[in-house]
Parts: C-alpha cells; sequence; structure tokens
C-alpha cells in the first residue's frame, strides 16, 4: 500500500469515528432525560442518587453506541476497499466518500478511485442485514459520472462535492489531503454545473 493511500484510509477513519464531545453531550442528557421521565411513570421517587444512575447509565450507552460507530465504520471501509481490489486490482488509489448527517459523518454506499489517471466511482448494492457487499456498478468519469465544484468543510478536514452520477445530482465529501485533491482536481475534466446539466433530482 502507498504512502497516500495509507493516509487516505486513516485520516479519513479518524474524521468519521472521531468523538464528538458535543453529541455525546446532547445524546447523554436526553437519554438520561428518557430515563428519569420513565422511573417517574413507573412512580420510582426521584432523589439525587436516582438522577445519578440515570446520568451513568446515559454516558455509558452513548459511549458504547460510539464505539460500535467506530467499529461499524472500521469495517465497512476495509469490505469496501478489499472488494474493490478484488474486483479491480489496478487501481491506484481508494478513496472512500462520506456526507454530513446532522451531526455526525457518515460513509457513502459509494467510492471514488483511479486507475493511473482515470476516476471512476464506484457504486455498492448492498443489504444493511447482510454481512458482504452484493454487487456493485462502476462508472468512469465522463457523461454518466460529472464532478463540479468543491467547498471546503468550516473546519477545513474535508471537501464536498456536486456532482452527477447517473444523471441525478449526488454531492459528495472526501478527505482533505492535497494529493488527493489535486489528483481530482487535475483529472476531474468536464465541469458539471447542475443548473445547465441535467434537469434532476437531488438524492
Amino acid at each position: 500500500m502507498s504512502d497516500l493511500q495509507d493516509r487516505v484510509l486513516q485520516y479519513t477513519k479518524y474524521l468519521l469515528y472521531k468523538f464528538s464531545f458535543v453529541y455525546i453531550i446532547i445524546y447523554t442528557l436526553f437519554t438520561g432525560i428518557l430515563i428519569v421521565a420513565t422511573a417517574y411513570l413507573f412512580n420510582i421517587e426521584i432523589t439525587i442518587f436516582v438522577i445519578l444512575i440515570s446520568a451513568a447509565i446515559a454516558l455509558g450507552w452513548t459511549v458504547f453506541k460510539e464505539y460500535l460507530n467506530y467499529q461499524r465504520t472500521d469495517r465497512q471501509i476495509e469490505k469496501q476497499h478489499n472488494y474493490l481490489i478484488n474486483k479491480n486490482p489496478n487501481i491506484t488509489l481508494y478513496i472512500p466518500v462520506f456526507r454530513k448527517l446532522g451531526m455526525r459523518l457518515v460513509l457513502k454506499n459509494a467510492t471514488l478511485f483511479f486507475i493511473n489517471d482515470n476516476i471512476y466511482m464506484e457504486a455498492y448494492k448492498q443489504l444493511r442485514l447482510k454481512k458482504d457487499i452484493l454487487e456493485s456498478v462502476t462508472i468512469k468519469l465522463g457523461r454518466e459520472l460529472l464532478i463540479g465544484d468543491s467547498v471546503e468543510s468550516k473546519n477545513q478536514k474535508y471537501i464536498t462535492y456536486e456532482a452527477n452520477l447517473m444523471y441525478e445530482d449526488y454531492s459528495f465529501s472526501v478527505i482533505n489531503i492535497k494529493e488527493v485533491i489535486d489528483l481530482i482536481e487535475k483529472n476531474k475534466g468536464e465541469k458539471y454545473d447542475k443548473n445547465t446539466t441535467h434537469k434532476s433530482s437531488k438524492r
């Protein structure tokens, strides 16, 4: 594995499953309130002890959920990577793509990758209850894959691109590593303008 590929995987994983203390605090408070409300409904006296126990349970559950998310994200990235390598042994760079959902970043069922200077998007067809990727479609940069303008995130950790995939508007984000962004900008070809290129609904 090249140094660039190693950094893409390492930094993307770190970004996607980095603990958000704001999220943990909000989710802990929400869960704690639900526990206290449930205790109240069952006529359990609300004491300082009950509140402290509720807060401890809520915090433990929130941290456990974050840990599960960390494991799930790690497995999904490795699964996509291994699947892609087996299907396309000649790839030179694999780039996980993700999106912002609420307060967190989540992996998409798609991957950007390079074979030399050619850009491709791999769209995975996968059921949540299945362990393995069922099948996928490879789309080469061209009429069915156009990449347009990009916006840098406020924390400068990732870049979001406007794109068109299979004639539908499709935005995606990638890790903000200079070499990666330079490669995309250099090879993305015809600029995509969602206002003029295709009339479609966003997904």
